[in-house]
């Protein structure tokens, strides 16, 4: 149990690896496809967007074919995304491929509180996903660190190739050490459920509250290594 909440922990930091890297090689992304500012912004926002767009749907289709395959197809479809971004020669690849891992990253996350609940005793849920929130930060913060000193020694396509064999290991660890989802289908209707979400104001709040920290925090800290150098 240990093990397996470790690997859907690491999972979670992989992808977010991938989604934080971009900020910290922007200054070399711009100087090699001549990205101008309201091209940069889209390759950060490009994550964002996508999210907006699936996280309605990410937990539904978790729901529908199985947290673990969903979690072990993200990891999967994040790595594509950071190896097409490897190989991209124009800016155009480079944001498909932004939004390839954009997707793989949140079919990697969303399905994580369904596996945590399936592994924990029902006492210790509450402290596994406050401890599932630090994924992100931990990830983030790595890439931040990190992505500049592998551009420096090696070019940033090096580290776009490492986030792609990590995602891929990640996947294959999922796989082993992850328990396989029970045979069956939930027998709620998810469009009734969409609905119920929608028509409730908690979620709106929420997402708007989320909305003003995400906006400030990505004008703040996604630019800052551009405006220092």
């Amino acid at each position: 149990m240990v093990l397996s909440n470790a690997v859907i922990f690491a999972a979670g930091v992989a992808v977010s690896i991938n989604a934080g890297k971009v900020p910290a090689a922007l200054p070399v992304l711009r100087d090699e496809f001549g990205l101008d500012l309201v091209s940069a912004s889209l390759l950060v926002s490009a994550l964002q967007v996508c999210g907006m767009g699936l996280g309605l749907f990410g937990g539904m289709i978790a729901d529908r074919f199985g947290p673990r395959r969903v979690m072990r197809l993200g990891l999967l479809v994040s790595g594509c995304g950071a190896a097409c971004g490897a190989l991209a020669w124009d800016a155009s690849l480079l944001l498909a491929s932004r939004a390839v891992e954009s997707v793989g990253f949140m079919l990697t996350v969303l399905p994580a509180p369904a596996l945590f609940a399936r592994g924990v005793p029902r006492e210790r849920v509450r402290a596994m996903l406050g401890t599932w929130g630090a994924y992100m930060p931990l990830g983030i913060a790595f890439a931040l660190v990190v992505t500049p000193l592998v551009c420096q020694a090696w070019g940033w396509r090096t580290f776009w190739w490492a986030g792609a064999g990590f995602a891929a290991a990640m996947a294959g660890a999922v796989g082993r050490s992850v328990a396989p989802d029970p045979p069956g289908r939930p027998d709620h209707r998810a469009m009734a459920l969409l609905s119920d979400t929608l028509r409730s104001p908690g979620p709106w709040v929420l997402a708007l509250a989320f909305g003003c920290y995400a906006a400030q925090w990505n004008g703040v800290v996604a630019f800052l290594p551009t405006l220092y150098a």
